[in-house]
């Protein structure tokens, strides 16, 4: 890894601004590499580094069958890597843990523990998971307050 970063370096700050002007929503493993934050776009670990998403003129970026365009981030240039949760308050009452924004909307998760079992406050429309400790669906950013971004530092 290139030189380390904290959470408090003014350079991870403003790239988390940009980040989440970018993506709408921080959600997932990032890392820092030339002053920017690149989500990943696997958890899995590579020998030749991680696969990010990037713009279609980033170089070595190919795009999936899914349209998303990514590519691979040498170990040695990253300064950072960090896991992102961002949670918010539904009109309804449930608190949500946001997975990403698309447009004007969000797609978001309603833990059953982090609601204390309050199934009225599951947004109409939402799924229930086989697991039984959740139910997911999207929503409209406007339903939501309270937004919450947790960051925390990963090791490698």
């Amino acid at each position: 890894m290139a030189d380390a970063a904290d959470l408090g370096d003014p350079a991870f700050l403003d790239a988390r601004s940009r980040a989440l002007a970018r993506d709408g929503v921080l959600a997932g493993r990032y890392v820092l590499v030339d002053g920017e934050l690149l989500k990943q776009a696997y958890a899995s670990a590579d020998p030749d580094g991680p696969a990010v998403e990037v713009r279609p003129d980033h170089p070595g970026a190919r795009q999936e069958p899914s349209g998303r365009w990514i590519a691979r981030v040498p170990y040695e240039q990253i300064v950072l890597r960090v896991f992102f949760t961002t949670t918010a308050r539904h009109r309804e009452g449930g608190l949500l843990e946001l997975k990403a924004r698309e447009q004007d909307t969000v797609r978001a998760t309603w833990w059953r523990g982090d609601n204390a079992d309050l199934s009225s406050t599951i947004p109409d429309g939402f799924l229930w998971e086989k697991n039984d400790d959740y139910y997911y669906g999207t929503v409209v950013a406007d339903e939501l307050e309270d937004v919450t971004i947790s960051v925390r530092q990963l090791r490698g």
